[in-house]
């Protein structure tokens, strides 16, 4: 019975929310992994629950315990429900950074493994299944997404932009496009993965060694 009602609600509160509210919301989740399987209806329903809890626990607090006067505790209300409605934003931002952080440490092992395949004879796609087969974290899980858009008809510059958008990295940035144009100009993809690789790696203890 509350199922329905609660998605009713949200659809209700989806077509009253800006498009483009929706649109970049949609972007950080997806930017974010989906931790969850959240979408974007049931993360509008997060932050409304949140509202409401957070209003309520401040207006209990300030009539219940504190004793104060009832306007000063509609306020505090209207104060904590925002927090509240916010609060999941918050932790969706740290998300992200901390997916971000993931595929930026797990890039240089695992282009160096491309490489290897590559150079052995195995495809770009192939090199990409197999480092999927061999590790689990962030940056294989967007292997196995580019991979499967590929099945499902992309090219592989359309996927591997797409990731690219959807990460929002400078590495993995700079990497996609070293790639699309090596393969566009006919260059030996191995070679151009083992450049990104050793300036993947060179960042990467910089940022340890600023740490």
């Amino acid at each position: 019975v509350v199922a329905p009602t609660l998605r009713n609600f949200l659809n209700r509160l989806a077509i009253l929310t800006p498009n483009r509210n929706v649109e970049t919301l949609g972007h950080r989740l997806e930017t974010a992994g989906h931790p969850y399987g959240l979408t974007v209806l049931n993360f509008l329903g997060v932050k409304f629950i949140a509202a409401l809890l957070f209003g309520a626990a401040g207006f209990a607090l300030f009539v219940v315990v504190l004793h104060q006067p009832p306007t000063l505790c509609l306020i505090f209300l209207i104060i904590f429900a925002i927090l509240g409605f916010y609060l999941p934003e918050l932790w969706l931002s740290s998300t992200i950074r901390s997916r971000q952080r993931q595929i930026v440490r797990a890039l240089p092992d695992a282009l160096d493994m491309i490489v290897v395949c590559t150079e052995a004879g195995q495809g770009f796609d192939q090199a990409l299944r197999r480092v999927s087969e061999h590790w689990h974290n962030p940056l294989t899980d967007e292997f196995n997404r580019i991979l499967a858009e590929i099945a499902f008809g992309r090219t592989r510059h359309e996927a591997l932009s797409a990731a690219s958008y959807r990460i929002q990295l400078v590495e993995m940035s700079n990497l996609i496009a070293a790639i699309i144009q090596a393969d566009l100009l006919g260059v030996s993809i191995a070679k151009v993965l083992r450049v990104q690789a050793d300036q993947l790696r060179t960042i990467r203890r910089q940022r340890a060694e600023e740490l």
